[in-house]
């Protein structure tokens, strides 16, 4: 078994650095709710199915990430590292848009609410 190290550079990490945090349970919590808090299909079940749901998706998720990381060969994932990249900061101006769009909300409010 070999075991790749996780390096953090202050750039977009690896996709194999974010596959091995998720192996870790690292951030599983927080993808799962961005994800199901989105998802109308997750929000539509009932109770006993959100939790027999979410506690599937909590185990499965950090160990196909692990899977992953030790069974795909490094000349794949130095591949698909490029597009990664592009997804990656594609996700980023995304989240950044969705950030400034909240942002202005709150100040429209705050600006109405002076009035």
């Amino acid at each position: 078994m070999r075991f790749r190290r996780c390096e953090v550079d202050g750039n977009i990490p690896a996709l194999v650095a974010v596959l091995t945090l998720l192996a870790q349970g690292i951030g599983v919590g927080g993808v799962l709710a961005f994800l199901f808090e989105r998802v109308r299909w997750f929000q539509n079940l009932q109770g006993d199915a959100k939790w027999w749901t979410i506690l599937v998706i909590s185990v499965g998720l950090p160990l196909a990430a692990r899977l992953l990381v030790q069974f795909v060969p490094a000349d794949v994932w130095a591949a698909i590292e490029p597009y990664w990249q592009t997804l990656a900061a594609g996700f980023l101006v995304w989240l950044g848009s969705q950030v400034a769009h909240l942002l202005e909300k709150r100040l429209a409010t705050a600006n109405s609410l002076r009035r």
